[in-house]
């Protein structure tokens, strides 16, 4: 996952949307400044992205060809709100893949997602953004 486009920065925020090569989200940024003062740029390696405020309840999907696939939705008036399904993939740690993003959940479900729950289970949910992190950046 890297930055593709630098939408807005200033010192203390940043909005970017990254991509896993195929796939974009539009991602908001808390860390920055980076260190030595650079500023954040196209090609910067975005080493996590969180949910910011799961909307409502994860929903299990029930397993058939169709419902094997991943989505990432965009609401038509949602500036940075997602619609999205994937699979988890350490249901311990609340982490779900959705095409080739690793979404961490953590934020909303610190303990897990949940006996429910089980690596591999496709679920849906809303997001009211998400965030991303620069992390080693030197």
């Amino acid at each position: 996952m890297h930055i593709k486009k630098v939408l807005e920065y200033n010192y203390n925020y940043a909005q970017y949307i990254v991509t896993d090569g195929k796939n974009e989200v539009k991602c908001v940024c808390m860390s920055v400044p980076l260190p030595d003062g650079r500023k954040p740029e196209s090609g910067l390696e975005i080493t996590k992205i969180y949910a910011f405020s799961v909307d409502g309840v994860i929903v299990k999907k029930i397993i058939n060809e169709k419902d094997m696939k991943y989505s990432i939705i965009k609401p038509l008036f949602d500036p940075l709100g997602y619609k999205l399904k994937g699979r988890i993939i350490d249901s311990s740690k609340a982490i779900v893949q959705i095409f080739n993003f690793e979404i961490d959940l953590e934020y909303d479900y610190p303990d897990g997602l949940g006996e429910d729950f089980k690596n591999g289970d496709y679920v849906s949910f809303s997001v009211d953004r998400l965030d991303c992190i620069i992390e080693n950046y030197y």
